[in-house]
């Protein structure tokens, strides 16, 4: 067993008392990488735009776009879905879903912690799932969900991840549940970016899976060209399930009875709702980062055409990758997604942890 020598680490997981192991344990996390000046100048911009009014129409066009296509792209953000909509996706009713959550995993050896991260002073909410036997081993897979998922449905997932001998790392996009702020690409991108340095800096975890399914795929994809990886990147394994190349490919296909693909393309870049999952593969590749792709053949959402594994197919971009096409397979089977994913993560993890050989 690894020993632990980090005092957050102790203090949070291993010094707790059995009473502390049946309660929900918050600890916080904060990034910030805005400066005084980046303050000065977004508030400078935003009296320009409200001064010379075109400017601030034309902004506020594009906001109000953007608003519209994120949910669609992230549903539980939005107000509006959570009022009128799924009133299910409200606070409350997750606050009440994580808490029988929490139960029913410590009931089989689960210890569960609510955590606070914050980036840029914007709360982010997310929970650490690790079994008894396993939390002592600074193994963490961090897995972005689908657009209708908080974290406070994702029971399954840290039943998964335990086979493999992985603690999982869940945590919510910007305005989902608890998390505060606007989902767009970036922040969704950053409230990922801000758990992998949570699980590099505060666990100092020695392996890490970075996973999404359908839309996660995508905000791992963001928060990986966001990220500083270490030079030496034989720690992390990267997991794509059921995800697409872009957000523009995949919107031109599905709006292509109505607008032709170079309008519906051009829309997506102009109200900055793009995510660029083939250039985040492409990055994986000179970081000599392994990744995998999953991908169903008979998936609906996000069919073949505008899945990630075909761009990268046809633009060669397979050094250090796994391609794997299941059959019969729609979006929403996650359970073969997540068994094909933990067979993956299981041979990676053999593989990695293998000896190396002294023979000259």
């Amino acid at each position: 067993m690894t020993s632990v020598s980090n005092p957050l680490y102790n203090q949070f997981f291993i010094n707790s008392t059995p009473e502390e192991c049946k309660e929900r344990k918050e600890t916080d996390f904060s990034i910030t990488t805005k400066t005084w000046v980046d303050t000065a100048k977004s508030i400078s911009l935003l009296i320009l735009k409200i001064i010379i009014i075109p400017w601030g129409l034309y902004e506020g066009i594009r906001w109000c776009v953007q608003r519209l296509a994120m949910t669609a792209i992230c549903p539980a953000q939005s107000w509006f879905v959570k009022t009128f909509a799924h009133k299910p996706f409200q606070t409350q009713p997750l606050d009440a879903a994580r808490c029988d959550f929490a139960k029913n995993l410590q009931d089989k050896g689960f210890i569960v912690r609510h955590i606070k991260l914050e980036r840029d002073g914007v709360p982010l909410s997310g929970l650490l799932i690790g079994h008894s036997s396993t939390i002592k081993n600074k193994k963490w897979a961090l897995q972005a969900l689908g657009n209708c998922q908080p974290i406070e449905d994702a029971y399954g997932f840290a039943e998964n991840y335990k086979e493999t001998g992985y603690n999982l790392l869940l945590v919510n996009y910007p305005g989902v549940g608890r998390s505060q702020g606007f989902a767009t690409p970036k922040t969704m991108g950053e409230s990922q970016e801000t758990a992998i340095r949570f699980l590099e800096e505060t666990l100092q975890a020695e392996k890490i899976i970075l996973a999404g399914y359908s839309i996660g795929g995508g905000a791992i994809g963001e928060a990986i060209l966001q990220h500083d990886f270490p030079e030496d990147t034989s720690k992390y394994l990267v997991v794509r399930q059921m995800t697409f190349s872009r957000i523009s490919t995949l919107a031109a296909h599905l709006f292509r009875e109505c607008f032709c693909k170079n309008f519906t393309e051009n829309l997506v870049h102009w109200a900055s709702c793009e995510m660029d999952n083939v250039k985040s593969s492409q990055k994986l590749q000179n970081l000599n980062i392994r990744e995998i792709i999953i991908q169903g053949e008979e998936d609906e959402v996000i069919p073949y055409e505008t899945s990630l594994m075909k761009p990268l197919w046809e633009l060669e971009i397979e050094e250090n990758k796994e391609f794997r096409l299941l059959e019969d397979i729609h979006h929403n089977d996650a359970t073969p997604v997540l068994q094909e994913t933990l067979e993956r993560i299981y041979a990676w993890d053999q593989q990695v942890s293998r000896p190396t050989s002294n023979v000259a």
